[in-house]
C-alpha cells in the first residue's frame, strides 16, 4: 500500500514518523520499505519546452506525485494502521492526500493458458501483475479520519467518492484472461 508523508528523502520518512509520535519498536516490526519521490515539472504537451500559450511560456505544464510506502490489506486499512501507529488523526486529515493499494495476483502461462505445462512447473500460472484501488483523500474522508472513524465507515464514503476496490479492478484481468476469478479473489478482501 502506498501512503503519502511529505519529507526530503527516503531515510527522513523514518525520523518524521517518530517524530509524529509513531514507536521505534511498532516502525521496525512493520515497515517493510519506504520509496520517495520528489515532485518535477513535466514539459508542456503543446510546445515540448520552448514555451507557449498553452503554458504560459514557461515550456512546462503540471507534475508527478509523491509516494511513500507502508503495507496493508487494502486502502481503507492504510490510515487505520497510521493512527495505531502513533500517527494523530489531525496530521492525517491535514496531509494525506490519497492511499493507493496494490496487491499482486499470478498471470496465466503464456505457454499454456492456465492449464499447466513445464513452463509453469504445472501450476498455471507465470508471472504477476497488480490489482490497484486508490482512495483520495475527500474532505468528508479527512473529518473522518479526525473523528477516529472506523475503517468500514472510511472505506464506505471512499466508495461513494468513486473508489473502485482491488477486487473490482481484478474483473479487468479476468476479462481479458490474465488471470483467473479464484486467484483475484485469492489476494482481495470480502
Amino acid at each position: 500500500v502506498v501512503a503519502t508523508l511529505h519529507t526530503n528523502d527516503a531515510a527522513s520518512a523514518i525520523t518524521r514518523l517518530t517524530d509524529m509520535g509513531v514507536e521505534p519498536f511498532l516502525l521496525s516490526s512493520s515497515l517493510l520499505g519506504v520509496l520517495a519521490q520528489r515532485l518535477v515539472r513535466k514539459y508542456c504537451a503543446a510546445c515540448h519546452g520552448s514555451g507557449c500559450e498553452h503554458c504560459g511560456h514557461t515550456g512546462y505544464q503540471g507534475r508527478t506525485g509523491v509516494f511513500e510506502l507502508l503495507v496493508t490489506n487494502d486502502a481503507a486499512s492504510a490510515i487505520t494502521r497510521l493512527t495505531d501507529m502513533g500517527v494523530e488523526p489531525f496530521l492525517l486529515s491535514s496531509s494525506l492526500l490519497g492511499v493507493l493499494a496494490q496487491r499482486l495476483v499470478r498471470k496465466y502461462c503464456p505457454a499454456c493458458h492456465g492449464n499447466g505445462c513445464d513452463a509453469c512447473g504445472h501450476t498455471g500460472y507465470q508471472g504477476r501483475t497488480g490489482v490497484f484501488e486508490l482512495l483520495v483523500t475527500t474532505d468528508a474522508i479527512r473529518a473522518q479520519i479526525h473523528s477516529q472513524t472506523s475503517e468500514a465507515d472510511i472505506r464506505a464514503a471512499a466508495i461513494a467518492s468513486g473508489m473502485q476496490l482491488m477486487r473490482d479492478d481484478g474483473e479487468r484481468l479476468i476479462a481479458n484472461a490474465t488471470t483467473s476469478r479464484e486467484e483475484v479473489l485469492r489476494v482481495t478482501r470480502d
